[in-house]
């Protein structure tokens, strides 16, 4: 059975001799749970840049009681099916669920997802799109990864006509138990991107510290066994009450701030260091890597993800460019507006800053507009940078002729980010 893993690893079957000349391909993790007329659009924009869609399919819970499912996403199967490229559906478990993946649950717990699984191939066959894979993404503890093997071996058994890779964390790669547990999957997902929760806001908040993957890579290479490397696109805004304790943190949905004397930290993964990631792995490409997948496939409204100009951007192994440009616009007579579109392929979390270079005409009346302020020397303004591919209404000015009644204009300069 060729399975989606295997149709990716073959694109590697028509790459020259010269491995430096390698360039991995790519995946994308679709993690929306409402799969809307965005959510389809995005997919269809990323397929001629994708070699395949990792769909979150449903989440499950554990617990005394067994596991039960906590949310089933119904993604466009016929989408998905459009775009000709193998899709994954992923089953995401709790951490609770390590009550349930036990010698003494396991057939109830196989058979509860055996049929989960067989539910979301059938839905999938109606929207003509026949599945080959799923993957389990279950943060097992350490100490149970000889448990995962066997539910792994038993669901294997339960789903025969299917395949199955799994999402590991680079601490497992050192237990003795680890290197079984891979030769049940077609493949494996290193996830070196993760969270460790700050107890306060002074404390540095790293979502992947790209220095280890190197590490990572090495060891992954030793075991043998084809794996692919996960990535970060996303961020986080991080809640800290008015004394500085960790309250909370969003990951999908920016967020809305009501309580008062809460600080918000907005914590983003750097695309340049991405970037740089993907520039190493071409020069040095591992043995066993069979690709990136990039978690998550950005969607217009996510706000805590880059822009999809700055993932092709990094995806090419480049920074993405940064640019924005101040404009004129004359939409009435002797009305002037002042407006900033960003241009480039990236956002940008701070301030920009630009001033006005000439006037000609009196100015009757001016006013600034949302956040942005105007400084000292008058006509110099700064404020938040527009998104990638948005633009702002800075400010309007009213002007009426001088001694030139045929000539009235503002012009403004380059925009800087502020550092």
């Amino acid at each position: 059975m060729l399975t989606a893993w295997a149709l990716l690893a073959g694109v590697f079957c028509f790459l020259p001799p010269e491995r430096k000349t390698v360039r991995l391909p790519n995946a994308f993790y679709i993690w929306q749970r409402d799969w809307t007329d965005e959510v389809s659009h995005a997919a269809e924009r990323a397929g001629e840049s994708t070699d395949a869609f990792l769909v979150l399919a449903a989440e499950i819970q554990g617990g005394n009681n067994g596991i039960r499912l906590a949310g089933r996403v119904h993604p466009s199967w016929e989408s998905l099916a459009k775009s000709q490229k193998p899709v994954i559906p992923v089953l995401r478990f709790d951490a609770k669920s390590a009550a349930n993946v036990v010698p003494s649950q396991m057939t109830e717990t196989v058979r509860r997802c055996g049929e989960l699984i067989r539910g979301i191939a059938a839905e999938a066959a109606i929207n003509h799109l026949t599945l080959s894979e799923f993957q389990l993404d279950y943060d097992c503890p350490t100490s149970k990864l000889a448990d995962y093997r066997s539910f792994l071996m038993a669901l294997k058994t339960e789903c025969p006509e299917l395949a199955f890779s799994i999402t590991v964390l680079p601490a497992w790669m050192e237990n003795p138990h680890f290197a079984g547990l891979i030769r049940e999957t077609t493949a494996y997902v290193l996830q070196v991107h993760s969270l460790d929760k700050p107890r306060t806001v002074q404390d540095p908040i790293i979502l992947c510290d790209t220095k280890r993957i190197p590490g990572y890579l090495r060891r992954a290479d030793q075991l043998g066994h084809p794996y692919y490397l996960a990535l970060p696109t996303y961020g986080y805004d991080v809640f800290f009450d008015a004394k500085g304790r960790f309250q909370g943190l969003s990951a999908e949905l920016e967020s809305v701030v009501s309580k008062p004397g809460t600080t918000v930290k907005r914590v983003m993964i750097d695309a340049e260091e991405m970037a740089g990631v993907i520039r190493w792995l071409r020069r040095e490409p591992p043995l066993h890597c069979r690709g990136v997948l990039w978690f998550r496939l950005p969607v217009d409204s996510d706000r805590l993800n880059w822009p999809w100009p700055a993932l092709q951007a990094v995806m090419d192994g480049r920074n993405p460019r940064m640019a924005f440009v101040a404009e004129t616009r004359n939409p009435q007579p002797q009305l002037f507006e002042i407006w900033v579109k960003n241009t480039g392929e990236q956002n940008v979390a701070g301030n920009i800053r630009f001033s006005i270079s000439a006037i000609a005409g009196n100015v009757v009346a001016y006013d600034v507009l949302g956040d942005f302020l105007e400084r000292e020397p008058a006509g110099e303004f700064t404020g938040p940078a527009p998104r990638c591919g948005e633009e702002t209404l800075v400010a309007w000015y009213r002007l009426e002729p001088d001694g030139n009644p045929g000539r009235m204009f503002i012009d403004v300069g380059s925009v800087e980010v502020v550092p």
